[in-house]
């Protein structure tokens, strides 16, 4: 027996509330499939067909209890460990172009560097965690919950299904609800129990609206026959720790925004659960660990061009930097350029043809919130603005 060989428990299949659709080209260019999320659990193997789709398990899904309306809304299930970070591991993740770029527990986080265009490095960093990526829903909380489903004829041993979720009442619910089966029982392993999605009323800054999230239940007719079900269960786990010497091993699972991920399963977790990160340049952790905001990123980067000494002729710089001009803009106007509104100012009261050359980088580089279609008319308003101001300076610096 090799020493030190760690037990990983494979993966059978994984438990859904959502699936991807039809594929969209997002603004610039990436195809990715949008998410749909649904009010019942569906269940696929660890197999993919054709399309790189994981294939749906149909016998076990006939299998399982359902609702009148033919879907499944609660699955009985088992766990095969006491420690709830084993069966429910939790980190905080955030992905972006289809690739982790950040996962942190609460203190302190590891960031993939990124190029100039966004693309991952294999080099990281360490910061500050959380940052400022997850008040702007860049980063998520990100759970998985490893179980065993329990279906007579189809039980399985040696492998476990996984649910996975970035709702944050969902963490809570599923924490919550762990943490108190096993205070209740002092005890989690081998217990029946059953996962249940269920609807939740919540009222975000868009309005009132009602979301699905899970948890796991343990159902008895009282709370001594609660107990009753974890004696029996640590009777039963007490006679196979007799059989097999007594040697426990510590459930090695995947955790979430592990390092073990494939890029193919980063992909997928990334247009399921971040499709708003898709073309999303990640925000980058400054000397501190505090995390620069895009804007700044922008700024930053046109700013440094600007005061460079030219590397080549002026005729093959970038039009708005080919002069090199003296950095014009103040800290105030980096805060204004950061809403369309005072980007506009800007670039209505620009007094030289320099300041209007690096406000045209900056409107040709960042990103400006709202909806796409808001986006769109945005700039266009900037870029005409822009144009009539030029014309407007003419040569005059």
């Amino acid at each position: 027996m090799i020493k030190g060989l760690e037990p990983t428990l494979a993966e059978a299949g994984k438990i859904k509330i959502g699936k991807l659709g039809e594929e969209r080209t997002s603004r610039k260019g990436a195809k990715f499939r949008l998410p749909t999320k649904l009010d019942h659990f569906l269940i696929t193997t660890s197999k993919r067909d054709a399309d790189g789709d994981l294939e749906w398990d149909c016998q076990l899904m006939e299998a399982l209890p359902k609702c009148k309306d033919g879907k499944i809304r609660e699955i009985p299930i088992t766990l095969h460990s006491e420690s709830i970070d084993e069966v429910f591991p939790t980190a905080y993740a955030m992905y972006g172009g289809k690739r982790l770029l950040c996962r942190g527990d609460g203190e302190k986080a590891t960031r993939w560097k990124c190029d100039a265009k966004g693309n991952r490095l294999n080099s990281t960093t360490e910061c500050a965690c959380p940052c400022p990526n997850l008040e702007q829903e860049k980063c998520k909380p990100h759970g998985t919950l490893h179980c065993s489903i329990i279906v007579p004829g189809l039980a399985v041993a040696g492998s476990v299904h996984k649910w996975r979720t970035t709702s944050v009442i969902s963490v809570r619910y599923m924490y919550g609800s762990l943490l108190q089966i096993k205070q209740a029982c002092g005890a989690l392993q081998g217990l029946p129990l059953w996962l249940k999605i269920s609807p939740v009323h919540v009222t975000p800054k868009s309005g009132p609206t009602t979301v699905y999230c899970c948890h796991v239940e343990l159902r008895a007719n009282d709370l001594v026959e609660v107990q009753r079900q974890a004696l029996r269960a640590a009777r039963t786990r007490q006679a196979l720790a007799d059989i097999t010497g007594g040697e426990t091993p510590r459930l090695l699972v995947s955790p979430p925004a592990s390092e073990w991920e494939t890029p193919e399963e980063q992909a997928e977790i990334a247009m399921e659960f971040f499709p708003e990160n898709i073309d999303d340049v990640p925000e980058e952790p400054n000397g501190n660990g505090e995390t620069v905001p895009k804007t700044q990123q922008v700024l930053n980067r046109v700013k440094k061009q600007s005061q460079d000494p030219p590397a080549a002729p002026a005729q093959d710089l970038s039009p708005s930097l080919a002069e090199q001009e003296p950095w014009d803009l103040t800290t105030e106007d980096i805060e204004l350029a950061k809403a369309f509104e005072g980007l506009m100012h800007l670039v209505c009261t620009a007094t030289t043809t320099g300041r209007l050359k690096q406000l045209g980088s900056i409107v040709r580089e960042t990103n400006l919130p709202g909806s796409e279609a808001e986006q769109r008319e945005q700039l266009g308003q900037l870029r005409a603005a822009w144009l009539a101001k030029m014309d407007e300076l003419g040569g005059n610096k």
